[in-house]
Order: structure tokens, then C-alpha cells, then sequence
């Protein structure tokens, strides 16, 4: 009897310590640093510098617009210039919104906030070639919504507010 329980006994720590080590095994599988993901980030969110106002299904990606315009209207030409230069919150990758990142923009306004509080034109990155009126560049008009385009850019003076990408 008393051998049969030594051997009982025997099998029993074997067991034991196979299932800590597949515990373990397993531990480090589900814990492994490439499959942690960061939490998603929500719309309004202050993040990379800015405040998220677009995120795509994952939670993981989307677009963060700066705090606040800059300061003075300007001309497309100077918008793109200041928005690629611009350094904030130690982040360099800033620029100019293309018309649907401008309109999404647009749809998160309160959101955000920040905005000039009439109706006032932004502009977009988006460039158009048109047959009569040559090359134009797209704004949006963050009173109504509404979008238009403008071959008077090197001389018309809009809004600027800048995005990037998470």
C-alpha cells in the first residue's frame, strides 16, 4: 500500500508541475508585448499634441487637429509653408488638412473648439485642375458647411488649422 502511494504521489507532482509550466507557457503567450494594444482613443480625446477628432474602427488610428488656428488668415500658399514647418507639443509631422479630413474636421467642430466664431472659410490641401480656371484649391466654410473651391489662392486670405495622423 504504502508503495502505491509514493507512486501515486510521484505522479501527481509530475502533473503538477506540467500544468504550472503550460500555465506559465501560456501567461507569456497571451502578455507577449506585440499583442498588447494601447487603448482606443475617443473623439475629443487630447492626444499627440492635439484633440482627436476622427478614429477609425480599430480605436487605433485616426486624426488629431492642433489646439487653435493659426493666428492670421493667410494665403493657400503660406498655409501649406506654416503648417509643414509648424513644431508642436514636440511633434513635427503637422500639416494641411485635404478637403474630406477638412470636413470631418467640420463635423467635430464643437468638439474640438477653438474656431472663429464667424462664419469663416478654412483651407484644404485639396488641388484641382480645372479646364477653365486652371489650378484650384478646395476650402470649407466652417458657418454652413458648405464647400468651395478658389482660383484667387496666392492672394486670398482663409482660416488654417492643422492635422495629423495617429
Amino acid at each position: 500500500m504504502k508503495r502505491y502511494a509514493k507512486q501515486h504521489f510521484s505522479r501527481l507532482w509530475i502533473v503538477a508541475l506540467l500544468a504550472l509550466v503550460g500555465l506559465l507557457t501560456a501567461s507569456d503567450q497571451a502578455f507577449s508585448s506585440d499583442q498588447i494594444e494601447a487603448p482606443a482613443k475617443r473623439l475629443g480625446d487630447r492626444y499627440g499634441g492635439g484633440i482627436v477628432f476622427f478614429v477609425d474602427a480599430s480605436g487605433q488610428h485616426g486624426l488629431i487637429a492642433a489646439p487653435g488656428d493659426f493666428k492670421d488668415k493667410m494665403t493657400w500658399d503660406k498655409a501649406i509653408t506654416e503648417c509643414k514647418a509648424l513644431e508642436y507639443d514636440g511633434y513635427r509631422d503637422w500639416r494641411l488638412p485635404s478637403l474630406s479630413e477638412l470636413n470631418k474636421l467640420f463635423l467635430a467642430k464643437s468638439t474640438v473648439g477653438g474656431f472663429a466664431e464667424s462664419d469663416d472659410y478654412y483651407w484644404s490641401s485639396t488641388v484641382e485642375k480645372s479646364v477653365k480656371k486652371g489650378e484650384v484649391v478646395w476650402y470649407q466654410d466652417f458657418g454652413d458647411g458648405t464647400q468651395g473651391y478658389s482660383d484667387s489662392a496666392k492672394t486670398e486670405n482663409n482660416r488654417v488649422r492643422a492635422v495629423r495622423a495617429f
